[in-house]
């Protein structure tokens, strides 16, 4: 496959193509997977830092791209030479994927927004630690420790006042925001224990969904679970085993059997997921009101780095050096984007767009101009 590599300015920015999103839009930027109609295969390969910074983690939302680089956050959109979004390393905690032109993180105990234009410091109580915030258009989520444990999920949405979506005696963790709605997982509680997990007998977490108006718990079975994943208002997770997807009135079993079902993750009503038997590693996909597909059989995939979805198209790394892969649900085509001698990880997708480490560096695939 013929693979055209852009040099481009480098060291803490990146120049990309302009971002098709409003940044007050309510929907997942993850959830833009195309028309359904041709094929646009990732094949422009553009190398985005050239540094030689320890870049970690990039996420992607349309051409926007932010990711870690010595240990700051690097953004960039708009064809613009954006410089780092902070400048304080070994501080930043947590950041999310970003939402339209929107970013936001924690660090030194507070959440903080880049809204494409300007900085918010959104938190600044000193009674509380708040972490790990998710974003989606214009709802901003995140987690409000006090103490050792999350005992609040704290949801603002525009201007509007912060509101507690979650039951204050739980231990609280791994929210998510998809437009209005936001789901996490719950401990039950135990004043006595740091780790909710070193319980006795151990306390497994359950699943919660607001809808933005009212909180509903989706589990009560008591056992071990993947973190949940959110497109709209439909929720995907495994326990057991196997895959549960919630509609947004109903939950459904989607798979059971032998295998170990894990790591799911939905967009636009479809869901992907590994399937791992023994030391293999393979990737399912269902779409939406459709049956199972395997999308692959050799067993090499990632399993540290799982499957990322965006519409009906899914990312994953494998092999060994690990490449990565794009595959086309529409037209049930996988294609192998990169064929070098490194080893490639940290995948994620928006669209038919790519990005990924490779070595130290971050990638950046799209489709060719046509």
């Amino acid at each position: 496959m013929n693979l055209r590599l852009v040099l481009v300015a480098v060291g803490v920015a990146c120049m990309l193509t302009a971002c098709g999103k409003d940044p007050a839009s309510s929907h997942d930027d993850d959830d833009d997977g195309g028309d359904g109609t041709a094929s646009h295969v990732p094949d422009s390969i553009t190398q985005l830092t050239n540094g030689g910074l320890n870049n970690e983690l990039p996420f992607v939302s349309d051409s926007c791209v932010v990711w870690m680089g010595a240990r700051d956050i690097h953004y960039s959109r708009n064809g613009r030479l954006d410089t780092a979004l902070t400048s304080t390393p070994n501080s930043i905690e947590f950041y999310s994927r970003p939402s339209g032109y929107r970013v936001a993180w924690s660090a030194g105990g507070d959440v903080y927004m880049y809204n494409g234009s300007s900085l918010t410091q959104v938190t600044t109580s000193s009674a509380t630690t708040d972490k790990s915030p998710s974003v989606s258009g214009a709802t901003l989520a995140w987690e409000s420790w006090s103490g050792a444990r999350p005992h609040r999920i704290l949801v603002q949405t525009g201007a509007s006042a912060v509101q507690a979506v979650s039951d204050t005696t739980f231990y609280n963790s791994g929210v998510k925001v998809s437009g209005t709605n936001v789901v996490w997982s719950g401990y039950l509680a135990d004043t006595t224990a740091s780790d909710p997990t070193a319980m006795n007998p151990p306390a497994y977490p359950e699943i919660y969904f607001w809808n933005g108006s009212s909180t509903r718990r989706l589990t009560s079975d008591g056992r071990a679970k993947t973190p949940p994943d959110i497109s709209g208002d439909s929720v995907v997770w495994s326990a057991g085993g196997d895959i549960y997807l919630f509609d947004g009135d109903t939950v459904t079993q989607l798979t059971s059997g032998a295998d170990s079902d894990t790591l799911p993750v939905i967009s636009q009503g479809n869901v992907a997921w590994l399937v791992r038997a023994g030391t293999t590693c393979n990737i399912n996909y269902k779409a939406a009101g459709g049956t199972i597909t395997a999308v692959t059989t050799s067993g090499t995939v990632g399993v540290a780095w799982g499957v990322r979805i965006s519409g009906r198209h899914l990312a994953w790394v494998a092999g060994a050096p690990t490449q990565v892969f794009f595959y086309d649900a529409e037209t049930q085509v996988t294609t192998q984007v990169t064929t070098d001698d490194a080893d490639h990880y940290a995948v994620d997708i928006s669209g038919s767009r790519l990005v990924w480490i490779g070595g130290v560096e971050v990638y950046m695939a799209e489709p060719s101009a046509p």
